[in-house]
């Protein structure tokens, strides 16, 4: 075929991937190489990428460089902490200040482990300042996870995300004045011991500063 034959030529002359070098010839669409290259390697990703906040690559840009560190940083955490013969456990991301791409890595890595299929939680517990309406575009109501951890909770605290059909998303809700205290309250040991047992994989996104914790398997 003349136009494979062309695309191959092009692709080797200025080193790009195949699909790469189809799109930049006119040959193809972006969106239909990504909708092919998800149903071969069986990755859900955003169709509608004007939807999705691009700060969560892995469903705006499933097949870039920063969204294959994030599945390699997964495979990495899947053969350590969170290897099937290890303990069931969430993964708490946590970091010393504001602004250190905390929500930003723990965000990807939800979605990534979503990406294998099993129904995966990103727990939004950056009750200083949570950002899991403006990543994953859902509704920050007060029925959150405040609201859990005082026993006043409504039917739909967590929410599914419409982007990735394996991720479903807990919410900050209102924020309190005592974030820490109420992480360090025996009530949010109990509701992730709760959560991970009803999901595949547990990721929280906890509040900056927590003393005495470190970004690992939890």
């Amino acid at each position: 075929d003349k136009q494979i034959e062309w695309i191959v030529n092009f692709q080797r002359e200025n080193d790009l991937r195949f699909g790469e070098a189809a799109v930049e010839l006119g040959l193809a669409r972006r969106e239909d190489v990504l909708w092919a290259l998800s149903q071969q390697f069986h990755y859900p990703y955003a169709i509608d990428e004007k939807q999705v906040n691009p700060e969560l690559v892995i469903a705006a840009s499933p097949f870039s460089d920063e969204a294959e560190a994030f599945r390699e940083l997964r495979s990495q955490l899947l053969m350590g902490a969170m290897a099937p013969d290890q303990p069931r456990r969430a993964l708490a991301v946590v970091s010393p200040d504001v602004g250190d791409g905390k929500t930003y890595l723990a965000s990807n890595l939800a979605a990534a482990f979503s990406q294998l299929g099993g129904p995966t939680l990103f727990i939004d517990a950056d009750m200083r300042t949570p950002r899991s309406q403006d990543v994953f575009g859902i509704a920050n109501n007060r029925s959150g996870l405040t609201a859990m951890l005082s026993g006043r909770a409504e039917d739909g605290v967590v929410q599914r995300s419409s982007q990735l059909p394996s991720l479903f998303v807990l919410p900050v809700g209102a924020i309190p004045p005592n974030p820490l205290e109420l992480i360090q309250r025996p009530a949010f040991s109990l509701l992730i011991q709760e959560m991970v047992s009803k999901f595949d994989h547990v990721v929280v996104d906890t509040p900056a500063s927590t003393h005495g914790a470190d970004a690992r398997a939890i």
